[in-house]
């Protein structure tokens, strides 16, 4: 750490009574006015100063011009032992660096799909209407939940199974049944923070009767990390 290099300290606490290895960890920082300029490389560190990838993003600025940073979102991931309390330091000024991660989790875009990778997971998400059924039939499309690879000893394992695969589904009180694959519209699929640490996905759609009748509109955030089968 420089001269120049300030520092906000972090307390993570694992009450689980389990041990994390590599765990997420994902906090926000608020910063006075003037502080942190946005887009400047922070980087978290622990109590020795050895550094860990570090994702930031800036959540609001304190005025119009979006030049100073209000509140920072940041993640990284660090291994804890079962009942600890650590202690991790957010380095921030001239001389703070943060190294890549060794599996980074990135986001491909394909024709029809959206593809996370952390390096030991592989999830597609279909975007593509043209997958998706509006006819009631025995076989229907699968759902945005495409496929899922884990790495395993013996290679890439496909974790999804049946037909239609993963879906949303739920029954009323008569016992109709509304989900989110044979004959609800395309969800909406946003890519809302984009990695290297972590990423996010936000999908927006409907239940729906095998008729066409809609119900229920849902909200699925799914988080992959970098690494990370999970």
């Amino acid at each position: 750490m420089s001269i120049s290099t300030k520092r906000v300290e972090l307390v993570v606490e694992n009450a689980g009574g389990v041990r994390r290895t590599a765990w997420p960890i994902t906090q926000g920082i608020p910063f006075e006015d003037g502080e942190l300029e946005s887009g400047a490389t922070v980087c978290v560190v622990d109590a020795e100063g050895r550094p860990f990838p570090t994702q930031s993003t800036c959540l609001a600025t304190w005025s119009r011009d979006m030049k100073y940073v209000k509140w920072l979102l940041v993640d990284f991931q660090a291994d804890l032992r079962a009942d600890e309390t650590a202690s991790f330091f957010l380095e921030y000024g001239e001389g703070a660096e943060t190294p890549a991660p060794t599996q980074p989790v990135a986001v491909t875009r394909e024709e029809g799909r959206i593809r996370i990778d952390t390096g030991v997971l592989r999830l597609d998400l279909r975007t593509s209407p043209g997958g998706y059924s509006s006819v009631p039939a025995v076989h229907m499309a699968r759902d945005f939940l495409e496929r899922c690879w884990v790495a395993t000893e013996e290679g890439w394992r496909d974790v999804f199974r049946g037909d239609p695969g993963p879906h949303l589904y739920l029954v009323d009180t008569h016992g109709q049944r509304y989900d989110s694959c044979t004959a609800a519209p395309p969800p909406r699929i946003t890519v809302e923070d984009a990695g290297p640490v972590r990423v996010s996905v936000c999908v927006k759609g409907f239940h729906a009767s095998r008729n066409g009748t809609l119900i229920c509109p849902f909200t699925v955030r799914i988080h992959a990390f970098s690494g990370r089968p999970d």
